[in-house]
């Protein structure tokens, strides 16, 4: 300016003897000091996204990341998350499929004459008269090996 040399305004820089100052790209930061284009760099990404070569990225469906991350971290076996997700505490457990029920430690397979509808926290018993499928598939299995070792 007229008035001398001024102090170029946030997000942007100037080399010397500029009589303006320049933005860095989208998404970028100068650091400070700035004389070009060169010295604009990505900030760091915010929890739930994670740094790639052109920016920050949302972190998907069943991973998480802190703040800075280069990368997102999958839940556990057995754990879902939102995108976007900001730490493991955002992973819950799916609900269980019929057949099995919640447990502190996730999804278990009901024992041998017992039942559950999906999403089951517990399993019922089987009327005496009846058995469940899981008894079933585990007859028709030890038969089918039984057969499998005659022919072999």
């Amino acid at each position: 300016t007229d008035s001398g040399c001024q102090q170029c305004r946030e997000k942007t820089f100037s080399g010397p003897g500029a009589s303006s100052c320049t933005s860095c790209p989208e998404g970028m930061v100068p650091a400070t000091g700035s004389t070009s284009k060169d010295d604009c760099y990505y900030a760091p990404c915010l929890a739930g996204t994670f740094m790639t070569n052109t920016g920050c990225q949302q972190c998907g469906d069943n991973t998480f990341s802190g703040p800075g991350a280069s990368s997102c971290t999958n839940c556990p076996d057995d754990k879902a998350s939102p995108a976007g997700s900001t730490s493991g505490d955002d992973c819950y457990y799916v609900p269980c499929s019929a057949g099995r029920f919640m447990t502190d430690s996730g999804c278990q397979q009901c024992r041998e004459k017992t039942f559950s509808g999906p999403g089951a926290s517990s399993c019922t018993s089987c009327p005496d008269d009846k058995t469940s499928p899981v008894v079933l598939v585990l007859v028709v299995l030890m038969v089918w090996f039984q057969l499998l070792d005659l022919f072999l």
